[in-house]
C-alpha cells in the first residue's frame, strides 16, 4: 500500500484544505493519485500553485528529500468529476511502499 504524508504550505494554507489521498495505482507502477483539495471557495487555477516543497522546506521538518519525489507531477484539476484535486503523477514505476513529502 502507499502512504503519503503531505504538507501545504504557503499563503494560500490558510484558504485550502487537503482530503485524504486516493491511490490509483499499484506499487511497481507509474503513480497515479489525487488529493481533494477542500474549501477552494472561489480561488481559481491561477491562484492555487501547487509544487514539491524547497530543500529548505524538507529540512525544516527533518525529512529527506530524495530524488524520487522530483519526479512527480503535481496537476491542479479544478473541473475533476470528484471535486478540485491535484493529481499526481510520474513516469517511473514507483517501488517504495510508503513516501513522505512536504507540498508547498
Amino acid at each position: 500500500m502507499f502512504i503519503a504524508i503531505l504538507m501545504l504550505m504557503g499563503s494560500a494554507a490558510n484558504a485550502l484544505g487537503l482530503g485524504e489521498l486516493v491511490l490509483e495505482s499499484e506499487l511497481n507502477q507509474p503513480l497515479r493519485a489525487r488529493i481533494p483539495l477542500l474549501k477552494t471557495g472561489d480561488l481559481t487555477e491561477g491562484q492555487i500553485k501547487v509544487q514539491l516543497g524547497s530543500q529548505k522546506d524538507f529540512i525544516a521538518r527533518k525529512m529527506s528529500r530524495d530524488s524520487i519525489y522530483l519526479g512527480i507531477q503535481f496537476t491542479l484539476d479544478l473541473n475533476h468529476p470528484g471535486g478540485p484535486c491535484v493529481i499526481l503523477t510520474t513516469e517511473a514505476a514507483i517501488k517504495e511502499p510508503s513516501l513522505t513529502f512536504s507540498l508547498s
